[in-house]
């Protein structure tokens, strides 16, 4: 393969990582979302993942979820399978803010290193006379009860940003896409 052909192929693709169970599969067909404790337990997953579906046009909801950042990913127990995949550009569905899908749950989320620092310098340049720990704590409150720019964070989920959100792939995927299992 001529040089310029390989580093068009490399700069198409993007590292995305997901977890899963140990009995899910990420090369055979269909998901069963019933079997997702995600799904099963989490207050408005179901209602939100059709209305998520039908936005994609991928009504039978035969997606993966992957993290673009390996950083964000909250692992738990041994159970837990997580996928380095290598992933054509051309083939994400599209871009999800992981935040505004918490809104849309009307559920809090884990703030970035990022977030914490914002809040830092905040309450550094700031004085309020509050401590650290109270301001961070009505930081988040604040941050959490925001109403959208838009009037609804559906019209705000949708990102073009690759680094810090999650991307949405067609399952099943190839098997040449995994590049680890562990």
């Amino acid at each position: 393969m001529p040089a310029n052909k390989l580093n068009d192929t490399i700069l198409d693709q993007i590292k995305l990582y997901t977890i899963h169970s140990q009995d899910f599969s990420l090369t055979d067909r269909p998901v069963d979302h019933n079997k997702s404790r995600y799904y099963r337990e989490t207050a408005g997953v179901p209602e939100a993942y059709h209305k998520l579906w039908h936005k994609l046009g991928i009504i039978d909801g035969q997606i993966v979820w992957c993290h673009t950042c390996e950083d964000n990913i909250v692992r738990e127990g041994d159970s837990i399978v997580k996928y380095e995949l290598c992933v054509p550009k051309s083939k994400i569905i599209c871009f999800i803010d992981d935040i505004v899908w918490n809104r849309i749950l009307g559920i809090g989320g884990i703030f970035s290193e990022k977030m914490r620092n914002e809040c830092f310098q905040e309450w550094k340049n700031n004085p309020s006379g509050l401590n650290l720990r109270d301001y961070q704590k009505k930081y988040e409150e604040n941050f959490w009860k925001q109403e959208p720019k838009s009037g609804d964070w559906w019209d705000e989920l949708f990102v073009s940003e690759v680094a810090g959100s999650m991307a949405i792939i067609e399952h099943p995927i190839p098997c040449e896409w995994i590049m680890y299992r562990g």
